[in-house]
């Protein structure tokens, strides 16, 4: 599962990049980036700016938001708040539970990047009216399905971390 998550996750990456870098170009210079009442623009950046600013967003950021989930818990277990600690990080699990939190931190930097691409797509589509104006529809519409994504990997992390052998057990944190 792991090689599988990698071989998906680079390739999303490379084509979020992608996305962005070839059509900024459409973006007017400066671009209507920050939007308020009535969703009406109310805040611009320089269109190399927002390019770059973008790309920091949907590409480095998802990669340092997985890489720490990756490497903290393999540099200090002490301080890692991981339901049923002691059973899962016991050396005969320990492997296992590392590959299961890297998995879960590449579908969570997945789910960033994917998350700031559609943010990106709602620039463009703000930019292209005019005045610009953030089409509020589609902006609930993406966040309510980024938070909905997000919910279930909580849970799905929870989940799978809570129990034990089949039965619910918390007694260490």
């Amino acid at each position: 599962m792991l090689r599988f998550c990698l071989m998906l996750f680079a390739p999303l990456l490379i084509i979020v990049a992608w996305f962005i870098v070839t059509t900024t170009g459409q973006l007017a210079d400066p671009v209507a980036t920050h939007f308020g009442s009535g969703y009406l623009a109310n805040g611009w950046m320089t269109r190399d700016g927002y390019l770059a600013f973008s790309l920091a967003f949907s590409v480095f950021l998802p990669v340092v938001i997985a890489g720490l989930v990756v490497w903290l818990p393999r540099v200090a277990s002490g301080p890692l708040s991981l339901p049923n600690r002691d059973y899962w990080l016991a050396p005969e699990r320990r492997a296992a539970t590392l590959e299961s939190i890297t998995v879960r931190a590449i579908a969570i930097g997945s789910l960033f990047a994917i998350f700031m691409a559609g943010v990106h797509w709602l620039i463009l589509e703000a930019n292209a009216a005019v005045p610009p104006q953030l089409p509020a529809r589609l902006f609930w519409a993406m966040l309510i399905a980024f938070l909905a994504a997000l919910t279930v990997w909580i849970g799905t992390f929870w989940s799978k971390f809570h129990n034990v052998a089949g039965r619910s057990v918390t007694r260490d944190h």
